[in-house]
């Protein structure tokens, strides 16, 4: 599933028991926060 993910542009890092899912514009220079889950769920199934 994360190849599925990286393959759609998202990034993801860990931030103590979360997961931050983003992605990066970087033509306007951004990072857009697309998701905060909770570690502990199945985020597979919530993306």
């Amino acid at each position: 599933m994360d190849e599925l993910l990286r393959n759609k542009g998202y990034r993801k890092l860990v931030v103590d028991n979360y997961i931050v899912f983003y992605l990066v514009n970087e033509l306007e220079r951004q990072v857009v926060i697309m998701r905060i889950l909770y570690g502990a769920v199945n985020y597979q199934n919530m993306l």
